[in-house]
């Protein structure tokens, strides 16, 4: 069992998002498509703690 964060936006940085995760700034990502519609569909790590919005 995993939390996880789905979100769904225009556009997404797969890439930029990876090289943060890898220097702690950013939740695992799980899963970075173009799905119907042409918008982008994220699943990342639910991450504890307040938010900075």
């Amino acid at each position: 069992k995993v939390k996880a964060i789905v979100k769904f936006t225009e556009h997404y940085s797969e890439d930029m998002h990876n090289i943060l995760a890898a220097e702690g700034y950013a939740p695992k990502l799980y899963y970075c498509e173009r799905v119907i519609g042409g918008v982008y569909m994220i699943v990342m790590e639910y991450v504890e703690g307040e938010s900075i919005w």
